[in-house]
């Protein structure tokens, strides 16, 4: 039930520059990974790019690219599973935690399979029946929304996240779940993308109340072990000690990928089914019309809290944070890449630049590398 216009898009969210790696050209999940898949908890292996396919130096001069690229700070490319190249630039380091921004939106999407395959919710799951500390005074609209709403960005508020207040009035409001609720709702739900850091904050508390804990526990206990992953800083609200789950978290460039991997691999690492198949192809499947974005992409739709792109038969999915913060993954090259950039303290049209940058790099320079 998902329609949309490219106008409305752009009226939406005209930040929307780059798109995010779709699941296939005709809209389907991501193609079955090569050989078995890989233990996730363990440290990253590497091998010489000739050894996974890749052009040695054309992947050499890729990443030498990088060193003029003013806000890159990190990039990493996993191929058939295994460390092909990584370089870090300007003080950023292999051990450093960069501030990912809205990729944590990827990772809220992987925690809500984890409890929807654990029973404890599912995409029609409503907030009308576990949030009445908020919801029992709404509409009916708003009480309808559900989980695939909020994963799809589809919830139907007014919101514009990328002009003032936008999102800094949301996230320095005193009560984050109520300032989203109250807003007047423009379209039906399931009706219309409009991005929303705030509705991923809303899915998860939704989340929480569905299964008994907060996300960052989820995450702890069933998420970051089977990826290995020990050092996850996050930013608390103050006022009720939750995570911000719009942006906000904090990863090493290694662990991106490794995020990227597993929903690469169906959401398998080594033995353990993370989440379920259908919840990785719920995720990279487009649920809007393709609309046309800016180059080096081409098409451009939404899944589950990743991002998708095709390009005639081409397609892959991504996540994206502000600034530059990526992590691309290509089924069908058995290809995740990363990039981070510094985007703190900079004029918009430098952040602007970097992600572009970086899209290009990888899109551009990383990509024609394999072979």
């Amino acid at each position: 039930d998902h329609v949309e216009t490219r106008t409305r898009l752009r009226a939406t969210w005209p930040l929307l520059l780059l798109a995010a790696v779709a699941s296939c050209a005709d809209g389907g999940g991501p193609t079955t990974p090569v050989g078995g898949a890989v233990d996730l908890s363990a440290e990253w292996e590497s091998a010489a790019p000739a050894s996974l396919g890749m052009d040695a130096a054309a992947l050499a001069a890729a990443l030498d690219h990088g060193e003029t690229l003013p806000q890159l700070i990190s990039v990493v490319v996993v191929r058939h599973g295994r460390i092909a190249a990584e370089r870090y630039y300007r003080g950023n380091h292999a051990d450093s935690l960069n501030d990912v921004r809205s990729v944590t939106k990827s990772v809220v999407a992987t925690i809500t399979g984890i409890a929807a395959q654990d029973g404890l919710l599912s995409a029609e799951s409503t907030i009308a029946d576990r949030m009445d500390e908020w919801t029992a005074s709404l509409d009916p609209a708003r009480r309808a929304i559900s989980v695939r709403h909020l994963l799809t960005m589809s919830a139907g508020f007014e919101w514009n996240e990328s002009t003032a207040p936008g999102y800094n009035d949301w996230v320095l409001s005193p009560d984050p779940i109520a300032h989203v609720l109250q807003k007047p709702m423009l379209h039906a739900p399931g009706t219309t993308f409009t991005y929303n850091s705030g509705a991923v904050h809303l899915l998860s508390v939704l989340v929480e109340k569905y299964a008994g804990e907060r996300i960052d526990q989820i995450a702890a206990a069933k998420l970051w072990p089977r990826l290995g992953v020990s050092r996850v800083p996050r930013e608390i609200f103050p006022h009720d000690g939750r995570p911000n789950s719009g942006a906000g978290l904090a990863l090493q460039p290694r662990d991106m990928a490794k995020l990227g991997w597993l929903w690469l691999e169906r959401a398998r690492s080594g033995e353990t089914q993370v989440i379920s198949e259908d919840w990785v192809d719920r995720g990279t499947r487009a649920a809007f019309s393709w609309w046309p974005t800016w180059e080096p992409l081409h098409e451009q739709n939404y899944g589950a809290l990743w991002w998708l792109y095709r390009s005639g038969g081409r397609s892959a999915f991504y996540a994206w944070g502000h600034g530059g913060q990526f992590i691309w993954v290509d089924p069908s090259l058995q290809l995740v890449v990363v990039t981070t950039n510094n985007w703190r303290n900079v004029p918009s049209a430098v952040i602007s630049a970097a992600t572009r940058a970086s899209m290009e790099l990888i899109v551009n320079r990383v990509i024609p590398a394999v072979r």
